[in-house]
């Protein structure tokens, strides 16, 4: 695709529905397989239905988008969109950056699955929690939290079902969710931007490499998720820390600034997500200014593997 393309994927991006309940039709829904869409056979046994052939899908799959929004609709509106912004990564390169302030002076402050904010790494990441992005398993560990209702009250624990199928994790949002379930379109349009950002110099290479290339570039990370929601959420322009590397300081920085089982560079090259199509989209969002990105840490201090220390197989 040509930046054109990516430029109007951004314009029906921001206008997009952030969650499932606000999203006016249950055809868009219906428009793709999870996790852009809900077009699955899955769809027939969550809504009782036993007609769940791959010829017939489209018909269970409305009447499961139309419970979504409707069970949305009933637990409550939307807040008012927030002018400062900020998308907190989870990555190696926040260690020691001491930007936990300044983080903390943003409206609205969206992290992600496992990350913490406890001490020692307030300093550098910040207290603050407005949207908590999980996938299916940290969702889960949120709401089992002994303090869930204490937290619930300071933020929003919001759910990504980013599977390749319609089954637990949309079961556990039908259950206990309500409105806090990110809309599969904002996932497509995010997924579309990947796609517009994707090499063309793989058109040399062999159709088996293009095909994985497609299918991972179209399963957008949790953190490409969040800045979309971001991007249709506010009306300033977000302010996005942890994402990317940072060579020198000794070794490879950590994948993550609480833990280091692995560094960043071998973390960022799993076949799940396109990372590298990730990588040219955040940095055509910075140059047309639909975001600011924050990749790296101030001064020469860096969280890294030791030397010696051997990668975790995660």
């Amino acid at each position: 695709m040509m930046p054109s393309d990516a430029s109007a994927i951004l314009q029906q991006l921001r206008a997009s529905a952030v969650y499932i309940a606000d999203e006016p039709s249950a055809a868009a829904l219906c428009a793709d397989r999870p996790p852009l869409g809900l077009l699955d056979a899955g769809a027939a046994n969550l809504v009782g239905t036993n007609s769940s052939s791959a010829s017939n899908v489209l018909q269970p799959c409305l009447d499961f988008a139309g419970r979504m929004k409707d069970n949305g609709r009933r637990a409550g509106a939307s807040r008012a969109r927030p002018r400062r912004c900020a998308v907190v990564g989870s990555g190696g390169t926040l260690r020691f950056s001491g930007l936990g302030p300044q983080i903390d002076e943003h409206e609205m402050i969206i992290r992600f699955n496992g990350a913490t904010t406890f001490m020692p790494f307030s300093d550098d990441v910040g207290r603050k929690t407005t949207i908590q992005l999980s996938t299916l398993v940290p969702w889960r560990h949120w709401r089992r939290r002994v303090d869930a209702q204490k937290l619930d009250r300071e933020r929003d624990n919001v759910l990504y079902c980013h599977n390749s199928w319609v089954g637990n994790c949309w079961l556990d949002a039908s259950h206990f969710d309500r409105r806090k379930v990110i809309n599969p379109v904002l996932v497509r349009l995010a997924g579309a931007l990947l796609r517009a950002h994707t090499t063309s110099a793989s058109a040399a290479g062999s159709v088996s490499s293009r095909s994985r290339r497609h299918r991972t570039s179209r399963v957008p990370s949790t953190g490409l998720v969040g800045i979309a929601l971001a991007l249709a959420s506010c009306d300033g322009v977000p302010d996005v820390y942890g994402f990317g590397n940072r060579s020198g300081g000794g070794g490879a920085v950590c994948d993550h600034y609480w833990e280091c089982r692995t560094d960043q560079g071998s973390y960022l090259g799993r076949p799940t997500h396109s990372f590298q199509a990730q990588s040219r989209t955040l940095g055509w969002l910075r140059d047309v200014g639909a975001i600011r990105l924050l990749a790296d840490v101030p001064g020469e201090r860096a969280f890294t593997l030791l030397p010696g220390q051997r990668r975790v197989n995660v």
